[in-house]
């Protein structure tokens, strides 16, 4: 018997992608599934306003494609949803939810773009967003702890994208410290968030394992909460000093927290 060769299985297997693939939407068929008389399959969705079989121009039928089918389109590798994504996704991969080519929105703009192209648009038209080392922040010009406002800022970390969110949430008296996460593909490693509030003597800190999971609520699973009654402490003249910052470990943290209490230190012998 004649073995395969690997062009030949290429071809098979391309041939059976095409058979596999709705002819709108273009997307690896699911078991909601329906067919036209000569057997081209369409998805549900796909065939509510048509008349017709785009592929053969016959109508459609009331068969549906056996379980055996399904069972078999369902066990093919079919691209990766996401534009100009060449990942071939397998039976429960769940590479799609880690994409990097995945839509993302920049926080200051209308850009829209895949994730791992985030970076690349804050360099070209934010580069302001990306200081080389984040140092604490000042909460715009004016702080009121009496309003409500919010502020988005990027957060790279060992190649890993996130934006940093501070929220004054007056609904439920909280200034609330939230991590998003833009995934450019699965990552093994493990990620801390870390709030600081800091004004003269007084300072608050506090931690959180981040849940990088596609599927997490970041106000939920990656924020961390400041009582507002606490917030007078670190406001002088109307503007509140804090640092939201990630790191792959907890050690990482302790010396983002020492760096800072060195350079207070120096301001004051400066100022002797």
């Amino acid at each position: 018997m004649e073995t395969l060769k690997p062009k030949d299985l290429r071809k098979s297997m391309k041939w059976l992608l095409e058979i596999a693939t709705c002819p709108i939407c273009l997307n690896t068929l699911h078991s909601d599934t329906v067919q036209c008389v000569n057997g081209h399959p369409i998805c549900v969705e796909c065939q509510q306003d048509l008349e017709i079989c785009p592929t053969c121009r016959n109508p459609f039928s009331n068969v549906r494609p056996t379980g055996f089918i399904h069972q078999v389109i369902q066990s093919l590798p079919h691209p990766c949803r996401y534009p100009d994504c060449t990942y071939f996704v397998k039976t429960n991969d769940n590479h799609e939810r880690f994409c990097g080519y995945k839509p993302t929105e920049c926080k200051h703009c209308n850009w829209r773009g895949p994730g791992r192209g985030i970076v690349a648009h804050l360099q070209i038209v934010h580069h302001q967003l990306l200081p080389v080392k984040q140092r604490q922040k000042q909460w715009g010009e004016q702080f009121n702890h009496r309003e409500e406002c919010s502020v988005f800022f990027p957060i790279l970390v060992k190649g890993e994208f996130f934006w940093g969110e501070m929220k004054n949430d007056l609904q439920n008296d909280k200034l609330t410290a939230v991590v998003h996460h833009v995934p450019n593909g699965k990552t093994g490693s493990i990620y801390f968030s870390h709030v600081l509030l800091k004004l003269n003597k007084e300072s608050y800190t506090a931690s959180l394992k981040l849940n990088l999971s596609p599927t997490a609520d970041p106000y939920k699973d990656n924020c961390i909460a400041i009582p507002t009654s606490l917030l007078h402490k670190f406001t002088d003249e109307n503007k509140l000093f804090y640092r939201l910052f990630v790191t792959k470990n907890k050690w990482e943290s302790f010396k983002n927290i020492l760096e800072i209490w060195i350079d207070d230190m120096k301001k004051l012998i400066h100022l002797k």
